[in-house]
């Protein structure tokens, strides 16, 4: 059950905050604009489960790890997607489809989730398209966030909940779903942007399902 009572210095909440915020801080000198979080009571970190939380901070702690020393090479890390998204799924212990790279491009925008559909890893380029903050993008379900049409929303969603259960294997191509316009539904900025969904593709552990990663096109629409 979700620790609520006394949450506020609660040690993940703790760690939260501090992880969060060395990501801000990292990522601005590149220019990037990461919000930690909207609400300081944390209200949709404290709406997981325990179990949820400690996994959402062991893989927050990897993505920190992984972009400062990224940065601390001198890489651009709006534009090094390959090198970020393999490096995450070493250190979480996640080994992605064979295929995977056949579809992997540089500045792709690749997010990768749990079988509960809950972001685990999304490279930094997500936060020059998005208001949101890492509290909404980690914490909250992502079809509450962005809304886009409703066909293609049927089609992604029903796909992501089959590699959520493992029913897929090898990397699938969405072929049959057009650019389109994607707008946040209660972001401070309410961007809209496009984006281009171009495959699913699923990640094991020990050679079990463990969820999926999502590469997309994307672009923020002028304002």
């Amino acid at each position: 059950m979700p620790t609520v009572l006394g949450s506020a210095s609660h040690p993940q909440f703790e760690r939260f905050r501090d992880l969060t915020s060395r990501m801000r801080d990292l990522v601005l000198i590149e220019g990037i604009v990461a919000r930690p979080f909207s609400d300081p009571a944390l209200p949709y970190f404290a709406a997981l489960s325990d179990e949820s939380r400690e996994e959402m901070l062991r893989h927050f702690e990897i993505f920190l790890l992984i972009v400062s020393r990224a940065s601390y090479e001198g890489l651009d890390i709006s534009k090094s997607t390959r090198r970020l998204s393999l490096d995450f799924l070493r250190e979480a212990d996640l080994q992605p489809a064979p295929d995977l790279l056949e579809h992997l491009e540089d500045d792709d925008h690749l997010a990768a989730y749990n079988h509960r559909q809950q972001i685990v890893f999304l490279t930094p380029n997500h936060f020059r398209l998005m208001s949101y903050s890492i509290e909404d993008l980690y914490c909250r379900p992502w079809p509450m966030l962005f809304q886009r049409s409703e066909q293609i929303e049927k089609v992604l969603v029903s796909r992501a909940l089959e590699f959520g259960r493992g029913l897929h294997t090898k990397t699938l191509v969405h072929s049959d779903v057009p650019p389109h316009l994607l707008t946040e539904i209660n972001g401070p900025e309410r961007r809209t942007g496009t984006a281009q969904s171009k495959v699913y593709s699923p990640v094991f552990r020990n050679g079990r399902p463990a969820g999926f990663v999502a590469v997309n096109r994307a672009r923020l629409s002028p304002s």
